[in-house]
């Protein structure tokens, strides 16, 4: 993609170019900013989870007429996606202008609205093709790993208490490479020093030592949690955590209707 797109690097903080592909780190999800943050007052600590995948692409001109396209993208794996896909295959090639045409499986961001009476044109940010700086098929990112991590950091000082990878990839972890894995949603702590967090793309829920970051447990879901868990004390007198299994999203993954619900036996301690 480096030498086809004849891509350049981008400076930080700097503006996506017109019709000039670049590569951004982190990404459009990455870092924290989609995931937010969890707070474990007694600890000190906040955690945010965090998912190291460049983006890249160029700006580039809407054609006059060619309306705003859908939003969202269809999400599913090698599916049409991204932070604003889904925009229609004629609006995308209009867009593309003298970029020569958007590939299959790009991502096209819609333009705003215009206003009533303005004139001018309107541009849109596209990713000619696989949506993020990754290998398409396996949706390894181009960046060296750990790919995801969960991360505590100490707020009276600033310094980070630990990090450690979050989500694996199966054919991977078989080779003894635990590196992460890109997610999309938070985590939350409790009282008992526990994380509670899905997010990640390999359809698992897990529970971290909120003092250590040590996985404590792990299970399989019916797809990726792109949700925030929720924990609440039943009339029954257990507690339980749960969380939204739904998938699909930016990161094109398979999707399900499913709100899983978990809870120690009545008699744990």
């Amino acid at each position: 993609m480096w030498e086809k797109y004849k891509l350049e690097d981008a400076v930080p903080f700097g503006a996506w170019k017109l019709n000039q592909d670049i590569v951004v780190y982190p990404g459009a999800i990455g870092g924290g900013n989609w995931n937010g943050i969890a707070v474990n007052p007694p600890l000190g600590l906040i955690y945010t989870n965090i998912t190291n995948a460049g983006q890249w692409g160029h700006i580039a001109e809407v054609a006059p007429g060619s309306g705003r396209g859908g939003r969202g993208g269809r999400g599913g794996r090698g599916g049409r996606g991204g932070d604003d896909a889904g925009a229609s295959a004629d609006a995308a090639t209009a867009a593309a202008g003298r970029r020569g045409g958007v590939g299959a499986g790009g991502d096209e961001e819609a333009p705003p609205p215009q206003p009533a009476g303005a004139a001018g044109p309107s541009y849109r940010k596209v990713t000619p093709e696989s949506g993020r700086f990754w290998q398409a098929e396996t949706r390894y990112p181009c960046v060296a790993p750990p790919w995801g991590e969960l991360v505590a950091i100490n707020v009276n000082t600033g310094d980070i208490a630990w990090r450690v990878p979050l989500g694996t990839f199966d054919e991977l972890e078989a080779k003894w490479l635990r590196i992460g894995a890109p997610n999309l949603g938070g985590g939350i702590t409790t009282a008992g020093n526990l994380i509670f967090i899905g997010a990640t793309i390999d359809s698992r829920f897990r529970a971290f030592d909120a003092r250590t970051g040590r996985e404590l447990w792990v299970t399989k879901i019916d797809a990726p949690a792109h949700s925030i868990p929720s924990t609440y004390l039943g009339s029954d007198g257990k507690q339980y955590v749960v969380v939204a299994a739904g998938g699909g999203g930016f990161l094109r993954d398979p999707t399900s209707d499913a709100l899983i619900a978990f809870a120690l036996p009545k008699n744990a301690k």
